[in-house]
């Protein structure tokens, strides 16, 4: 049976970091916990020194049978390829030792005819479907999200086993013939530990704050939270006596917006553990907003497991529709008329996916067993 795993992550393990990082972290934490030997390697698709670029420049330009020069649009996609024939060439494949991979499949795609048909066992754990979340760009080709969608599920289609971040894409999957295991988000220990300790302190805080919160780096939450602050007077009005705060990183560069020079929402920008975890102490609810991307917003299940409500809309609110603590509406006007009548009542905490991570666990067995 094997127990080792060759994990080629996206986002190195880091739990400050964003969602990606954190999700990279329950990720290795479920596979130490049941004594996989999880070997990482970070994925160099998107950077490297200048020499490695050169090199693998000089890879992709020698043409081989399956990937013709003109696949390519750019040198970047030229590079990218010449990196994967090399890991190609120099991979050793064994047979007791799972393959993991976490972005950009399509990237992989050469890769994965190797591993296959040296008799490897291909794993993908997407942090989302890459080409259905917008200005994201095929990694050889540079499509624009989603005309490549049909290239990302034939490469899907090569793995022995995907597991999906969120329900929706689980079922998305299904239509192509992809059954995909399901395994949500969730913070390793020490983290969900200490969301809960800020769970128990809220008991006794003041709450006079609407919070704004997310990673602006990634582009359908800046485009989220720009649509919230063009809708900043009416929010404030409905937060009434409440401060409006909008913080997390990359935020800052909102404030530069022209149509946000008149927000009467204070923008916070990137701040430090302590100063957020001052604001999820004073927080009435959260505001989030998305119109349209893949994966699930980790810092949904977070702000659930430290007790603070979440008022969003329904593209948002994925994977949590009825969750405890969530209240979903269908628009900005829908959620702007929840918070002006908006009351907090306690609610209980998000529970471990425990029966989840058995039933994926039991898979990844089978897979072993073949």
């Amino acid at each position: 049976m094997a127990t080792n795993i060759d994990y080629r992550l996206y986002y190195a393990a880091q739990s400050g970091g964003h969602g990606g990082n954190r999700r990279v972290m329950q990720l290795l934490d479920f596979f130490s916990r049941n004594e996989f030997r999880c070997k990482t390697v970070l994925d160099r698709l998107g950077g490297g020194t200048i020499a490695d670029k050169v090199a693998d420049v000089l890879r992709g330009l020698v043409p081989s049978a399956e990937a013709p020069i003109r696949r390519y649009g750019s040198l970047r996609g030229l590079r990218r390829y010449g990196l994967v024939k090399n890991l190609k060439r120099n991979l050793a494949v064994t047979a007791n030792t799972l393959y993991l991979f976490d972005a950009f499949v399509c990237g992989y795609e050469v890769l994965f005819d190797s591993i296959r048909k040296q008799g490897g066992k291909i794993l993908v754990f997407p942090h989302n479907t890459d080409s259905l979340s917008r200005g994201v760009m095929h990694p050889f080709t540079g499509a624009p999200a989603p005309k490549w969608a049909a290239d990302e599920m034939a490469a899907l289609r090569k793995a022995d086993l995907v597991c999906c971040i969120s329900r929706e894409e689980q079922w998305l999957l299904s239509l192509y013939g992809i059954q995909a295991a399901f395994l949500p988000y969730d913070p390793v220990l020490q983290v969900r530990q200490r969301l809960l300790e800020l769970r128990r302190q809220r008991a006794s805080s003041t709450k006079n704050c609407v919070l704004i919160l997310g990673t602006a780096k990634n582009l359908p939450t800046f485009d989220g939270m720009r649509a919230l602050l063009e809708r900043s007077g009416d929010i404030t009005q409905a937060a009434g006596k409440r401060e409006v705060v909008l913080l997390g990183y990359g935020t800052e560069k909102l404030a530069n917006i022209a149509a946000c020079n008149y927000s009467s929402i204070k923008i916070m920008g990137g701040v430090s553990d302590d100063v957020l975890e001052s604001y999820l102490l004073s927080a009435n609810v959260c505001l989030v907003y998305q119109a349209g991307t893949s994966g699930m917003l980790t810092r949904v299940q977070e702000l659930l497991y430290c007790g603070v409500p979440v008022i969003a809309n329904h593209i948002a609110a994925r994977s949590f529709m009825n969750a405890p603590g969530v209240f979903a509406a269908e628009s900005i006007d829908g959620m702007i008329e929840q918070l002006e009548k908006f009351q907090p009542e306690d609610f209980v905490p998000p529970v471990p996916p425990v029966a989840l991570e058995s039933e994926l666990l039991k898979r990844i067995h089978r897979l072993n067993s073949q």
